[in-house]
């Protein structure tokens, strides 16, 4: 599917609108369906970056073990089950190197798409494009939220 090569905020995308079966057509929404697993994990080295630059630590110095391999793995993060120094196990979602500033430009692109369509496309504007990507930027940056999980 186009979106899995367009990266993981159309990915994200698809995903929503896969839920949208009021909205689009049934083989449209059993398509975008597909998009649900469709989201490989990044490499273990950049978990571990990203992990040890956050704690200002080595792994080993927080944690007695780290899964190598993701339990799950999405389009914003992935997640990886541990056990603390202490023995407590914990999972640990981390966020996919750069997803933030890879976000922002695929909503501006989004939100120039989505006027373009509304400008020139007239049966589009019932559909409300720029309305339907500012609340899917509002989803997306939730997500992006980890604070607000576990």
């Amino acid at each position: 599917m186009a979106l899995e090569e367009l990266g993981p905020t159309f990915i994200k995308l698809g995903q929503v609108a896969s839920t949208r079966a009021d909205l689009l057509p049934p083989d449209w929404v059993e398509e975008f369906k597909k998009l649900q697993d469709a989201v490989p994990p990044f490499p273990f080295e950049k978990v571990k970056e990203v992990v040890e630059r956050a704690l200002k630590s080595p792994l080993s110095a927080k944690f007695r073990s780290f899964d190598e391999t993701p339990c799950a793995s999405a389009s914003i993060a992935q997640v990886h089950y541990a056990t603390l120094s202490d023995g407590q196990e914990v999972a640990v979602k981390v966020k996919r190197p750069g997803i933030d500033k890879i976000i922002e430009s695929d909503i501006s692109v989004m939100h120039t798409i989505a006027y373009l369509l509304g400008r020139y496309v007239p049966q589009a504007k019932r559909y409300r494009p720029i309305e339907v990507v500012e609340e899917f930027a509002r989803v997306i940056h939730k997500e992006q939220d980890f604070t607000v999980e576990g």
